[in-house]
């Protein structure tokens, strides 16, 4: 197995619950997206693709947070301040491995939620990608 040969294999985070904003450490591989023309998409989307073949716990809507590595290996490398919400917007089970394109959150958006309990309200702000 080439796994452990690849020279953009890194370490990043997955969101373990939804919503919860909880963090798990992941290998993956990341690549760049590419159109037909084999010319990079952007530097905002990004291919990763899990060790596992079966790989079953990621899908369309999933959230990631790793940022540039610049040539770390370990997302703990990153500072936490650095890292970006990454969010699943493509799933290919079709080729031999399991792989996910993700694109980088470029903005916020912003609720007001009441609590049912105390009638106090709260922001609550959620990473989102907008064209």
């Amino acid at each position: 197995m080439d796994w452990p040969y690849r020279p953009n294999r890194v370490d990043i985070e997955y969101e373990d619950a939804w919503g919860r904003q909880t963090y798990q450490p992941l290998e993956v591989v990341i690549q760049s997206v590419r159109s037909e023309k084999g010319t990079q998409i952007s530097d905002d989307c990004k291919n990763i693709v899990f060790r596992d073949i079966f790989e079953k716990r990621f899908r369309v809507g999933s959230r990631f947070r790793f940022g540039d590595f610049m040539g770390q290996k370990g997302v703990d490398e990153v500072p936490l301040e650095d890292r970006n919400i990454w969010i699943g917007i493509n799933f290919n089970s079709t080729n031999m491995t399991q792989a996910l394109v993700v694109q980088r959150c470029n903005g916020m958006l912003g609720s007001r939620i009441v609590d049912p309990v105390t009638g106090l309200a709260a922001v609550h702000y959620e990473p989102v990608i907008l064209p």
